[in-house]
Parts: structure tokens; C-alpha cells; sequence
């Protein structure tokens, strides 16, 4: 039987879930030629000691497109992407262990 506690925690986060996939379907609607999304978090492969599972710095390591971009282009696309993953974090901090090391790819119908 779940406690009130943990079904609390299972229901934050679904809620950070659905607003982390709002995000991603938001930022791949809105940049037609981006085909993934690669997040890691600082120290988390480095095995640095100094590193915190706190870090609140989210640094997106690739992006994948179908076309070629111009380098204007990636920054576009690139300063969408941080500030989107940056405002969610903002508000829901529980996301960032959502993005520990995933790949978000676009998904075609």
C-alpha cells in the first residue's frame, strides 16, 4: 500500500513528466529541422569530487539536425533550447533529474 507521502511524490512527478514532454514537443514543433536532444548535467561522468548532485547548470551536449544549419541557425536553436530547459528547471527543479544524461529525439507519425 502506498503512503500519502509517496503518493504524493509519484504524483509531482508525473506532473514534472508531462511538463517536461510539454517542453520537448514545444522546442521540437518550433524548430522544424531538429531531430534530437542530448542533455548532460556537469560531473556526471567526469567523476569530479567537486561535483554536486545540486548542480542546477543543465549544458545540452548535442543537438541533432536533419538538414544542414548554419552556425546562426544552431545558436538560434541552441539559445531556445537552454532557456526553455532553464525556465522549466526554474520552476519545477525536480525535472533535472529527469534530464541526467537523456536523449530527446523527434518523434514522426
Amino acid at each position: 500500500m502506498k503512503t500519502l507521502h509517496t503518493a504524493m511524490s509519484d504524483s509531482q512527478d508525473r506532473g514534472a513528466q508531462d511538463h517536461l514532454a510539454a517542453c520537448m514537443r514545444a522546442l521540437f514543433g518550433g524548430c522544424p529541422e531538429l531531430i534530437g536532444i542530448t542533455f548532460h548535467m556537469p560531473g556526471l561522468w567526469s567523476g569530479d569530487a567537486g561535483a554536486s548532485d545540486q548542480d542546477s547548470d543543465v549544458l545540452v551536449i548535442e543537438m541533432g539536425f536533419s538538414t544542414p544549419v548554419s552556425s546562426r541557425r544552431y545558436e538560434d536553436v541552441f539559445t531556445r533550447v537552454t532557456a526553455k530547459i532553464h525556465d522549466l528547471v526554474s520552476e519545477e527543479p525536480e525535472v533535472l533529474d529527469l534530464l541526467r544524461g537523456q536523449t530527446f529525439t523527434r518523434t514522426l507519425h
